[in-house]
C-alpha cells in the first residue's frame, strides 16, 4: 500500500457496484449455492485420500504480500492434510473487485478472499460474501480487537474475520528534531503544542530565503487523514444516521480551518497541491519533519531515523482505522471448509504471524500484535499504533452506499480550502444537498 493508499476513480467503482447488483441478482436466481456441494463433500473426499483444492482471490500490492499469504496458506495445508488452497493476487483492490465479479459471473467464484475495507463494504453490501455468525462464538470473537469485530459486520451480520488492522499515527524524521532541538510528540501534547513543534521544524537550512523543511505533511487527497482532526475536535462527517452531512457544523469546521490554516497561515505545511499529490516524497527525501500514516511505512530503508508518535489531543483522541478482511464467497462450493481457513488463518499464532510477515498493518489478535508488533529491538515507539485499539478510540471511515462518489465530491470541493482560496463553512454550504442526496 502506498502511504496515502490507492487512488480508487468514483466513476470505477460506481459502474462496479451497479454491475455487482445486476450479477447477484442473477446469481440468486440460478442459486448456485444450494447445488454445489457442501464442505461435508470436502472432509469425505480428503479423508479418502483426495485432494479438495480451494482458491483464494488476494489484494496483494507486492511480492511479500503475495509470499505472506501464500505462507499462511500453506500452515494451513500443512495442519490440515489433504487440503491445496491456491493463491491468486491482485494488486489494485478495484481490479481486484471486478475479477470477483467475472469469477462470479463465469460460476467460478474464489473460495477465500482477502481484501480491503472497501471492498469488504460493496462485497457485504452485494450479497457475495457468505455470512459467518454460525461459525463463531463470542468467546472466539473476543481475542480480537473489538473496533476490528465491529468493523467486520454489515448490518449486525458478520460477514469476514479481520486479519490485520492499521491505526495512523505521526511519523517523525528523528534527526530533524534532534538537529532543532525539538521534543518527540507526547500523547499529552495539544493542537497548540503540535502547532509550536511545527514551528521550530519549519527553517531554511541553506539561507536562500526558502523553506528547506516543513514541520508537517499530509496527504488531503484522502479522507481518512482528515478525520482524525475531525473527530478529535467533535466533529464528524455524518450524524449517527449517516443520512445528514456534518462538516459545515463548528466542530469540523474548526478541525478543517485548522489544518488548512498549517499551510496558509503558519506556513508548517507545504501547498495545498503538494498535498494533494505525493506529500510522503517531502517526509521521505527529508524535507519534512512529520508526516501521519499507517504501520505499513514503518519499514523502509531510510537514511534517517524514523520514531512514530501520537496525535496532538483536543476533545478525545481518535484516530482512523483501517481493517483487511479474510472472508467466504457466498457462492463457494466448500463453505464450511472456507470458513475453517478464515478461522485458522486469522485466528492462529501461526496464521497471524504470517499475515504480519507481509509488512502490512498489525495482527488483530490483541495478544498477537502485543508479540508481533512490538518490537524492544528498534528505535521505534511501535506502541503509538496500539494506543486507540486499546483505548477503542480507533474508528473506520463510514463506508456508506456511493461512498466513492461523496469521497469524490469531498475531495474536489475541499482543494480550494487546502489552497486558502475558500472556507470550510462556504464549501460545506454548497455541497451540502449532493451530499445528502447521495446518503438516501
Amino acid at each position: 500500500m502506498r502511504s496515502g493508499g490507492v487512488r480508487l476513480g468514483s466513476g470505477q467503482c460506481l459502474a462496479w457496484r451497479s454491475r455487482v447488483t445486476r450479477t447477484v441478482v442473477a446469481v440468486t436466481i440460478t442459486t448456485l449455492v444450494g447445488v454445489l456441494p457442501a464442505a461435508g463433500v470436502a472432509v469425505a473426499a480428503s479423508s479418502a485420500g483426495k485432494t479438495v483444492e480451494l482458491t483464494a482471490l488476494v489484494v496483494a500490492s507486492s511480492d511479500r504480500q503475495t509470499k505472506a499469504y501464500e505462507a499462511a496458506f500453506k500452515l494451513y495445508e500443512e495442519a490440515h492434510p489433504g487440503v491445496k488452497i491456491t493463491t491468486t493476487p491482485i494488486a489494485d483492490p478495484l481490479i481486484w473487485q471486478d475479477k470477483v465479479l467475472t469469477m462470479t459471473v463465469g460460476g467460478t467464484p474464489p473460495d477465500i478472499m482477502w481484501l480491503w475495507g472497501i471492498n469488504f463494504r460493496n462485497l457485504a453490501s452485494t450479497g457475495l460474501l457468505m455470512p459467518l455468525d454460525k461459525y463463531v462464538t463470542a468467546d472466539f470473537l473476543k481475542d480480537y480487537y473489538p473496533n476490528a469485530v465491529e468493523a467486520s459486520r454489515y448490518e449486525g451480520t458478520l460477514y469476514a474475520l479481520p486479519g490485520l488492522v492499521g491505526t495512523l499515527a505521526i511519523l517523525e524524521n528523528m534527526d530533524i528534531f534532534d538537529e532543532r532541538g525539538v521534543a518527540p510528540l507526547a500523547r499529552k501534547d495539544t493542537w497548540e503544542d503540535f502547532l509550536a513543534k511545527a514551528q521550530k521544524l519549519t527553517f531554511d537550512r541553506n539561507a536562500d530565503g526558502n523553506v528547506d523543511v516543513f514541520g508537517f505533511v499530509w496527504y488531503s487527497f484522502t479522507i481518512r487523514d482528515w478525520m482524525p482532526w475531525i473527530w478529535r475536535n467533535g466533529g464528524d462527517l455524518f450524524d449517527k444516521t449517516r443520512k445528514r452531512f456534518t462538516l459545515g457544523e463548528e466542530p469540523a469546521v474548526h478541525a478543517i480551518q485548522f489544518l488548512a490554516e498549517l499551510t496558509n497561515r503558519y506556513k508548517v505545511t507545504p501547498p495545498g497541491s503538494v498535498l494533494y499529490g505525493s506529500p510522503w516524497t517531502y517526509f521521505e527525501d527529508g524535507k519534512a519533519a512529520m508526516y501521519p500514516s499507517g504501520p505499513w511505512s514503518l519499514e523502509r530503508g531510510r537514511k534517517f531515523t524514523v520514531d512514530a508518535g501520537p496525535y496532538p489531543i483536543r476533545k478525545n483522541e481518535a484516530v482512523s482505522l483501517d481493517v483487511f478482511y479474510m472472508g467466504v464467497h457466498a457462492n463457494t462450493r466448500y463453505p464450511d471448509l472456507a470458513a475453517d481457513v478464515v478461522k485458522w488463518v486469522t485466528h492462529t499464532f501461526e496464521g497471524e504471524g504470517a499475515l504480519f510477515s507481509s509488512g502490512f498493518g498489525i495482527p488483530a489478535i490483541r495478544e498477537y500484535a502485543l508479540k508481533y508488533f512490538v518490537n524492544p529491538r528498534t528505535p521505534v515507539q511501535e506502541e503509538v499504533f496500539l494506543f486507540p485499539l486499546e483505548a477503542g478510540d480507533a474508528r473506520m471511515l463510514p463506508y456508506v452506499d456511493n461512498w466513492s462518489q461523496i469521497e469524490a465530491t469531498l475531495r474536489n470541493a475541499y482543494l480550494p480550502v487546502w489552497q486558502g482560496k475558500d472556507s470550510p463553512e462556504n464549501v460545506a454550504r454548497a455541497i451540502k444537498s449532493k451530499i445528502e442526496s447521495a446518503l438516501k
